[in-house]
């Protein structure tokens, strides 16, 4: 068996791999592998398996991480449209939507030859690597970088490797981020020991009698950091019972929390206006009839966009379906975080770069697995692993931050629109001030436009003045910043004890 594996480097193409016999049997598209590439280890990706290969001197995959597929035949398709749209290969688009640190990474020390470095000439970088390896030992490549500096690093080292004056040694390293474990003990309630041996027990040793009859009488399996709390217990003494049969010590996946509160006043469902009744009306009926359709919801600020995202992800839900929600910013997740599990409950997972790496990958790994249903976050959300995907929506869709500033280059809206096509759902896009593109495919007809033009509380709309700051300029004779009617204004407010804030259209700001 042979496997076509897409790796994460700037090629686009795959590279063919031998599958050992002993793991034919798990073996499966979607899986991650380890694969020797070039001088080094490398992690990629099986996109393809076949029993024959058209090219000669095979090396064989070293390993595979995963126990089942991390990439559904649906995103498989999403991330190799990315490759083909961005410009980018297949390996960094699945690259992108895995989570940061699961990966095997490859670690390199350096040692000297001490016997090398009395010949030859050497440059100043290079005698910068050979005092710091002389000094400090064996090194890797970032400890030398913060001894030596980046510059011209890669280029002395290798030179002073092809000379012999440094010995190269390449170990793989475990991935930075994994399930973690929490230690527990337990006991059997079958087999308690005799009455006698207790007696003696707690006579003889009162902490060990303390743990074990905690878990006699109330939970027969505790985590082993509660017990040493509760009884002052130490590790010798569960040693101890466990060597008397007493107890079983094990480990246990516990999931890290991201602790993001509920907004409790989003939990009440409230009655719809005829603006947000027909939306919600249309948008149901595309996703009732698996019917693939983008909706631009172009809605004034206070319009009730966001309760027309709950109802319809409620539907979705009720279908058994799954929903994805995106926000421009991290800054807005937590709110909407807080309305959606007010709504929602427990039954969400969050996916930005603000969770630390663990937990992101519990998050990543909840929606895999099914735990939840709904999944909200920031640009790289839009690949969480949800089954049967239902709705897409992508609030504020206007903003620039939708765009990814390194390889692959994607704009998350309209990777949204075509996951949500290969799903045949619905992608809703949100804004006040929508797209000039996003308005230009509503006008075409690509897109489905619907507008709240009304805000759903009685609250009225601010008065607003467009000021023309060239006829101020002309009036004036100078180039004003503020316009003499924002001064007067500002003034007044700050009189009456009031305060202002001026918004500049920059990033920041």
């Amino acid at each position: 068996m042979y496997a076509e594996i897409a790796l994460p480097i700037a090629l686009e193409r795959t590279f063919t791999y031998q599958v050992p016999e002993s793991m034919e049997q798990r073996c499966a598209v979607g899986m991650r592998a380890v694969v020797p590439w070039r001088n080094r280890t490398a992690t990629g990706y099986i996109v393809e398996l076949r029993e024959e290969a058209d090219v000669d001197r095979i090396k064989p995959i070293r390993d595979l991480p995963d126990e089942e597929p991390i990439f559904s035949e649906e995103l498989l398709k999403l991330t190799k449209w990315i490759g083909e749209y961005y410009c980018c290969s297949w390996g960094e688009a699945l690259q992108s939507a895995v989570p940061s640190g699961i990966n095997v990474r490859e670690t390199v020390t350096y040692t000297l030859n001490e016997d090398a470095i009395h010949s030859g000439r050497f440059t100043d970088m290079q005698k910068a690597v050979i005092a710091a390896l002389f000094n400090r030992g064996p090194l890797t490549e970032n400890q030398l970088a913060k001894e030596t500096g980046k510059k011209g690093l890669k280029a002395a080292v290798q030179s002073l490797a092809r000379r012999d004056v440094l010995m190269e040694q390449r170990d793989e390293a475990r991935p930075r981020v994994a399930a973690q474990q929490v230690a527990w003990v337990g006991i059997d309630p079958d087999a308690i020991p005799d009455p006698m041996e207790l007696v003696k027990l707690q006579r003889r040793a009162p902490r060990q009698a303390a743990v074990y009859f905690d878990l006699l009488h109330n939970d027969s399996e505790q985590p082993v950091s509660l017990l040493y709390e509760k009884h002052r217990a130490n590790s010798a003494a569960l040693r101890t019972l466990e060597e008397k049969g007493y107890i079983h010590r094990f480990e246990r996946e516990v999931l890290r929390d991201p602790g993001f509160a509920a907004d409790m006043a989003s939990a009440q469902k409230h009655d719809l206006n005829a603006e947000q009744q027909v939306a919600y009306d249309r948008m149901t009926q595309s996703l009732e009839t698996n019917e693939f359709k983008t909706y631009l919801l172009r809605g004034i600020t206070g319009s009730g966009k966001t309760e027309v995202y709950l109802q319809v992800i409620e539907r979705a839900l009720e279908l058994d379906k799954s929903a994805i929600i995106l926000v421009p910013e991290i800054s807005l997740t937590p709110q909407t975080v807080a309305r959606f599990k007010g709504r929602f409950g427990e039954d969400i997972a969050v996916l930005h770069s603000g969770l630390s790496p663990g937990e992101r990958y519990d998050e990543w790994r909840r929606a895999k697995r099914g735990d939840v249903r709904i999944v909200v976050g920031a640009r790289s959300a839009i690949f969480a692993p949800v089954r049967d995907l239902g709705v897409v929506i992508v609030d504020e869709e206007h903003d620039t931050s939708y765009k990814q500033a390194e390889s692959p280059r994607y704009h998350a809206r309209d990777v949204a629109i075509m996951r949500a096509n290969l799903n045949k759902a619905i992608c809703v896009l949100g804004s006040a001030t929508p797209s000039v593109e996003s308005q230009h495919n509503a006008d075409r007809g690509k897109f489905t436009r619907i507008e709240l033009k009304r805000r759903a509380t009685s609250a009225t709309l601010p008065e607003v003045e467009l000021i023309d700051m060239r006829v101020e300029a002309k009036e004036t004779g100078t180039q004003a910043i503020l316009s003499r009617k924002l001064e007067a204004a500002v003034a007044r407010r700050l009189e009456l004890g009031e305060q202002v804030i001026l918004m500049l259209n920059r990033r920041g700001f």
